[in-house]
């Protein structure tokens, strides 16, 4: 599994105590969009999965902030929530882009694509669920 590594990089790998257990990496499709719900909304991870990026803590705290602000700013919940999305769902497209691109240049062992049914039940899923339970 690590033939292709570099070598200063099998040392733990070969050393270690425990058997190395292979996880496959599982990742929605990018773009990956969601029609809007009147006053539900999906931030960080929920609403954009960032494997191997190195983005996914700061878009994370980036969509807090977008979101408490329009919060503040807008007339309605549903007014900051669209003002939200139509900030955070591009910047996430782009940044989700970069780290699918970044991914096919990994082995096809540790990445895979989500089920389809992981993908139907990915952020519509949640939202409907989101929407239920506050009775919309």
């Amino acid at each position: 599994m690590f033939d292709d590594w570099d070598e200063s990089l099998r040392y733990i790998p070969r050393n270690s105590d425990h058997e190395c257990i292979h996880r496959s990496l599982f990742v929605l499709p990018a773009p990956h969009t969601w029609e809007h719900v009147p006053g539900v909304t999906l931030l960080g991870a929920a609403a954009h999965l960032m494997p191997l990026a190195g983005l996914g803590a700061n878009l994370a705290m980036l969509d807090g902030t977008d979101l408490a602000h329009a919060l503040a700013t807008e007339s309605s919940v549903d007014d900051a929530v669209r003002a939200y999305e139509s900030i955070m769902l591009p910047r996430s497209i782009e940044a989700a882009t970069g780290s699918a691109k970044g991914l096919e240049n990994q082995p096809s062992t540790l990445t895979q694509t989500a089920p389809e049914q992981g993908k139907r039940q990915s952020a519509a899923g949640v939202l409907e669920v989101l929407a239920a339970l506050r009775g919309g």
